[in-house]
């Protein structure tokens, strides 16, 4: 089962995936522009709070980092603007996560906004189809660092990973503004 959110207003809400914090291999990876973990953290964080309220949401679609110790994530998550919820990533240990975070940590977060229609289907992996895709659903996820190929990215979907939003998190106020563009797809397999 998802964890489900109704939340006011979608323009003080964020989505953002795969800061992998203190991860020197990932900057290699990635060809992040930092020349260590110290640098890509402050960056990191400063880009956050930068646009994140204090009073915001936010959506942490997995990977805070690799194998991160329960008091490191603490330090680095209150650093941070905004009321996080966590969506587990590959890289992050689920039951620190929902430890830290008591029922604000999941597997998928369905999101819904007072000032929207569709609902958000939000995941650290990418989806073919997702609840409600068929019917305009926004689906949103991380993990792949900006890495799936533009023709499995014209549906209403997005890969909110800071690699792909110049180091900063995204909107979901704007999110609605570019994905609902977007037509509604059926892929031929079947939605129940």
């Amino acid at each position: 089962m998802p964890l489900k959110l109704h939340l006011p207003d979608s323009y003080k809400c964020w989505g953002v995936s795969d800061y992998h914090f203190d991860h020197e291999n990932i900057i290699k990876y990635d060809k992040r522009p930092f020349s260590n973990t110290v640098e890509m953290n402050k960056v990191i964080i400063e880009n956050h709070n930068k646009v994140v309220g204090t009073e915001d949401i936010v959506i942490y679609h997995g990977d805070v980092g690799l194998r991160l110790k329960i008091d490191r994530i603490k330090e680095l998550i209150s650093q941070m603007n905004g009321n996080f919820y966590f969506i587990n990533g590959n890289h992050d240990k689920e039951e620190v996560l929902a430890k830290l975070y008591p029922g604000k940590t999941a597997d998928i977060i369905q999101l819904t906004f007072n000032n929207e229609k569709e609902p958000v289907i939000a995941a650290h992996y990418k989806f073919l189809v997702w609840d409600k895709s068929f019917h305009g659903a926004l689906h949103t996820f991380g993990h792949s660092h900006g890495n799936i190929h533009p023709k499995y990215l014209d549906d209403r979907s997005i890969d909110v990973g800071i690699n792909t939003n110049n180091y900063f998190p995204y909107n979901y106020g704007k999110l609605y503004r570019l994905l609902t563009r977007r037509p509604v797809k059926s892929t031929g397999v079947s939605n129940g």
